[in-house]
């Protein structure tokens, strides 16, 4: 039994032995061996600084996310920010947004509406391709000699059967004193012969005399090619409507004397109306 325990002995220190040697070895093998050196972390990249509109921007739909979360004072203050770096931001995000949807221009819904409303028996042989529309229905109703033709046979008068002169007579009432020229671009969609009688320059020159008065100029004189592209492009008041100007201010509330800090405010809308008249 003694010499058993003598043999493990031995053996169990032996085997510290090695372990220590191992030890001291792999601490030398540490010890020689250099670090991984550690690559410097990139430099942060700097933001570029925000142009004004972008700051205006920012804090304009920072006010409304805050008007839609129910805090209106700081909705207020962000508003009040933006307005002072730019004062139409509201009109530039409306613009470069998607809820301005982009709309025909009306000459081409016009043209389009004509060309559906035509006689497709009707075709016109001599047809030039990217001619003018007007010049194409005119010469149409020259060779039929007739501004409009009746659907469906009656007994009863026709405004076929009148010249061209009443026909433009007609189109001024259209206008009337109103200068209302929304209507007279509807009364040329509903055929090619009224379409070609409200293009009348006699009709066009009228409204922009009426408008303008006798020192309006020439179409030629302001870069236009007709008197009714001069009548659409210039600036000028409209007289069929009304215009109506919305007002929105904030006002203070009176505290309640039982929460003082309770901050009452009153959202006020008020519109005025404006109709302007003709006068001759």
């Amino acid at each position: 039994m003694e010499k058993l325990n003598l043999q493990d002995d031995v053996q169990n220190c032996d085997g510290e032995d090695e372990l220590s040697l191992f030890r001291q070895q792999w601490q030398r093998e540490l010890e020689i061996t250099p670090p991984p050196k550690r690559e410097p972390d990139p430099p942060p990249a700097q933001a570029e600084p925000l142009s004004d509109e972008d700051r205006a921007k920012e804090l304009f739909l920072r006010g409304v996310e805050m008007e839609r979360g129910g805090k209106l004072y700081e909705a207020i203050q962000n508003y009040k920010r933006a307005m002072q770096i730019l004062p139409d931001v509201e009109l530039r995000l409306y613009e470069s947004s998607d809820l301005r949807s982009e709309t025909p221009e009306a000459e081409s819904v016009l043209e389009e509406v004509v060309r559906n409303n035509e006689d497709p028996d009707s075709d016109d042989e001599d047809a030039v391709e990217g001619e003018d529309l007007l010049a194409r229905l005119q010469r149409i109703t020259a060779r039929k000699g007739v501004l409009c033709e009746m659907q469906y046979p009656t007994k009863s008068a026709h405004m076929s059967w009148l010249p061209y002169e009443v026909v433009l007579l007609i189109l001024r009432w259209v206008v009337s004193a109103d200068l209302d020229a929304a209507s007279l671009e509807r009364a040329a969609a509903t055929c090619r012969g009224l379409y070609v009688c409200a293009r009348d320059a006699d009709i066009w020159r009228s409204l922009c005399l009426r408008t303008w008065g006798i020192e309006c100029g020439t179409p030629r004189a302001s870069g236009h090619s007709s008197w009714r592209q001069m009548y659409i492009e210039r600036p000028r008041l409209l007289l069929n409507g009304c215009y109506i100007s919305k007002t929105t201010y904030l006002r203070h509330g009176e505290n309640s004397f039982q929460d003082q800090f309770y901050r009452p405010w009153y959202l006020i809308d008020y519109y005025r109306y404006l109709r302007l008249v003709y006068t001759i």
